[in-house]
């Protein structure tokens, strides 16, 4: 018997989890991320729960546990030897406030630890009174700045620009490419913004680019204009810029940071246009909004007519970046692609119409990663897409290789369009640890609801609703007729629903399956709010810091709770001057 002991007790200590390092991410409006390292816990079953509380509140509120990274997902990026990452977000936080979180080590074979932190959530930039106020109209040089004397065109304004400027651009037409040139400081920033005269436009005759920001931070772009060019604002290596209430018409790709270099981002209420219109596959890869790098915000921005809307893309790091409240139609490829995201890149409560694939994780570089409360009307193939970029070329058997996509957790996430609901068509890697859960999925007709061709390894489906005219899944190279047969065969959608009533019933106004997915439906149609009486009530599971404010008796699915006004979807209305930026934040 002490030789039993004695074999065992090397394995326990291996198994033991110990922390090793904390690191919070940058923090956004409504979420929190974090990254624990772990050491030891060679058997994997290691959990941390999470606890928060507003700071100076007594009474803990208990948050989805952090999810266990793939560490093999991350490759070169991996954590090192002996050590696994759990990471994961606090969501649907107030801005501006301070939390206290609370994370619970737990492990059955020892080591078990509790940590504690303060973080506060960001609020919504107003950059303080100017310490000088100058003014630009268009022209080709000279002026001193004043009212009377204004700068002549932009390259004069930007070559006396300090901290702490404010630049009233005056209305008419600018000559890009536009380079301003001086970063203010976060006590004192440069804030370049429309005098509300008129529209102030900047143009390039090139067709290139129309505003260049490079490697500046604390600046301010509001209220302008960029039109025809190729790249309408280009913020490489920028820290802390604010891009807000503008307009980029026919700017094929509107707001573009290609550098890991970017930190803390805000592009928000603007309108952007590609100038390419639906259906149309002529162009390049043109997108609406494409960063990288950590801590940026996409919000309420109306997108349209271009191929992808939002995109996170490398270098890396990309982590702790939200992508909320956007209303994105027309694009001929991906609305939302959270592509090469590492961690806690959270897409959520955005609309999604007339689009040919919904939300991309091609791939999600361990996670999590979040697509959540996001209502999809009229997808043309792939609702959340799993393809892999690139493959492993020369291996005998491409699903035996490293490269893979991991840790993407869809939520909540409404979705009615035409053929099957949730389809994935890739020979291009396999998708590792997928979670789903209170989804509301209808693709009529079609010939299943879920169809994935790529392996999907460790996937957690439950608490989702389906709707479809025949078999029930393709799943790993098997066809399953029915959801009790899928459940049987892969242990998966245990509570499930199938929705066998006509669509009629499930929602609160009339909501038609589109039936050319090459039409342009109205943006309007796209209001998915359930009926009274709908299958989808009360069907969802709680997540804990996710629905926990439910009406009735259980969550429903989809991206919508019953008896709520819709999300505000794009710009937000301008009605309190005295609210940060001159906007009204609509209740959620």
């Amino acid at each position: 018997m002490l030789l039993v002991v004695a074999s065992v007790m090397p394995s326990l200590a291996q198994d033991a989890a110990s922390p090793v390092q904390l690191v919070l991410e940058e923090p956004t409006f409504h979420c929190l991320g974090v990254r624990w390292f772990i050491g030891g816990d060679t058997n994997a079953n290691a959990r941390v729960d999470v606890q928060v509380r507003k700071a100076g509140d007594t009474n803990w509120l208990d948050a989805m546990p952090l999810f266990r990274v793939e560490s093999e997902a991350l490759e070169d990026r991996a954590p090192p030897a002996g050590q696994t990452i759990h990471a994961g977000s606090l969501l649907y936080l107030e801005p501006g406030t301070s939390y206290e979180v609370k994370l619970t080590l737990v492990d059955p074979d020892g080591g078990g630890t509790e940590q504690t932190f303060v973080q506060a959530t960001r609020a919504e930039p107003e950059p303080p009174a100017p310490l000088r106020t100058l003014h630009v109209a268009p022209g080709s040089g000279g002026g001193s700045g004043s009212e009377s004397d204004p700068f002549l065109g932009f390259a004069a304004a930007a070559a006396a620009a300090q901290s702490g400027d404010l630049f009233r651009v005056h209305a008419g037409t600018y000559t890009g490419p536009v380079h301003l040139q001086t970063s203010g400081t976060s006590n004192a920033p440069i804030v370049w913004r429309g005098a509300g005269d008129g529209e102030a436009v900047v143009e390039d005759p090139a067709g290139e680019y129309g505003i260049i920001a490079f490697g500046l931070s604390h600046i301010y772009i509001e209220r302008l204009t960029v039109r025809n060019v190729r790249y309408g604002i280009r913020v490489i290596a920028g820290k802390d810029v604010v891009i807000r209430r503008c307009s980029l018409e026919n700017a094929n790709t509107g707001v573009f940071g290609d550098s890991g270099a970017q930190e803390r981002i805000l592009v928000s209420d603007n309108e952007l246009d590609g100038g390419v219109p639906w259906p149309d596959s002529a162009g390049g890869e043109y997108r609406g909004i494409e960063l990288a790098g950590v801590g940026h915000i996409i919000c309420y921005n109306r997108i349209r007519n271009y191929k992808d809307g939002v995109c996170t893309r490398a270098p890396w790091p990309i982590r702790a970046i939200d992508i909320h409240n956007n209303d994105i139609s027309e694009c001929r490829d991906d609305g939302i692609e959270l592509d090469f995201s590492e961690h806690n890149v959270r897409a959520y409560r955005n609309r999604i119409t007339n689009v040919s694939l919904g939300i991309s994780f091609q791939p999600s570089r361990g996670g999590p990663n979040y697509a959540l409360h996001n209502a999809l009307y009229n997808v043309d193939h792939e609702t959340f897409k799993l393809h892999l970029t690139p493959t492993n070329e020369g291996e005998p058997d491409w699903r035996l290789g490293p490269h893979r996509t991991s840790g993407g957790v869809l939520l909540h996430n409404t979705v009615v369009k035409s053929n099957v609901a949730f389809r994935v068509w890739s020979s291009e890697g396999p998708a590792h640890y997928f979670t789903a859960r209170n989804n509301l999925l209808i693709g009529l007709p079609a010939y299943y609801a879920v169809e994935i061709t790529c392996p999907m390894r460790w996937a957690d489906f439950d608490h989702n609703g389906w709707m479809t005219t025949t078999k029930f899944a393709y799943w790993n190279e098997t066809a399953h007729n029915t959801i009790a047969a899928f459940r049987d065969a892969t242990g998966l959608e245990p509570n499930g629903l199938v929705i066998t009533q006509e669509v009629a019933g499930v929602f609160a106004k009339p909501v038609a399956v589109p039936t050319c997915s090459t039409n342009r439906y109205p943006v309007a149609a796209n209001d998915l709010r359930l009926s009274a009486g709908s299958p989808a009530v009360d069907r969802g599971c709680v997540l804990p810091g996710i629905n926990t404010d439910f009406n009735g008796a259980a969550p429903d699915l989809g991206a919508h709770e019953f008896g709520r006004l819709l999300p505000q979807y794009g710009p937000r209305p301008e009605t309190l001057p005295d609210a940060p930026g001159g906007l009204k934040v609509r209740p959620e």
